[in-house]
């Protein structure tokens, strides 16, 4: 990399500042961040999901199969 002249830099990215495009393109339905979800999950089950060793659970406290 250094005799291609690449730089790796890491850190903290700045999300805030690249949120509205992102939000414009899942409206315009060009992105599509739902794929890479593998479960919708009530917060009751969170530690049982955990445990389950799942690629991406999403955790949410009002779900409609938690009540």
């Amino acid at each position: 990399m250094y005799t291609r002249g690449v730089r790796f830099v890491t850190g903290r990215v700045n999300a805030r500042a690249v949120i509205p495009e992102v939000l414009a393109l899942v409206r315009a339905g060009r992105l599509h961040p739902e794929v890479v979800n593998s479960a919708l999950v009530p917060w009751e089950d969170a530690h049982e999901v955990i445990l389950a060793d799942q690629r991406k659970p999403v955790f949410v406290r009002d779900h409609p199969a938690s009540r």
